[in-house]
């Protein structure tokens, strides 16, 4: 399909046009999973300095 059947239909624009359409979707999914990967890491990292900041401030007070 990859190398022979794909290839044949790009020769019509109506397909092309749909291909193009897809592609795009497929960048708008892409970028809106990454933002979300972001928003998730980025909580996770404020939790993660919480945690620590809370650590040193406990382990200071048992020295």
């Amino acid at each position: 399909m990859w190398s022979e059947e794909l290839p044949g239909l790009m020769r019509k624009q109506s397909y092309r046009d749909q291909i193009t359409a897809h592609c795009a979707e497929l960048v708008y999914r892409s970028d809106a999973i990454g933002a979300d990967i972001q928003n998730l890491v980025g909580l996770k990292l404020e939790e993660q300095t919480a945690a620590d900041e809370l650590l040193i401030q406990l382990t200071a007070l048992l020295d």
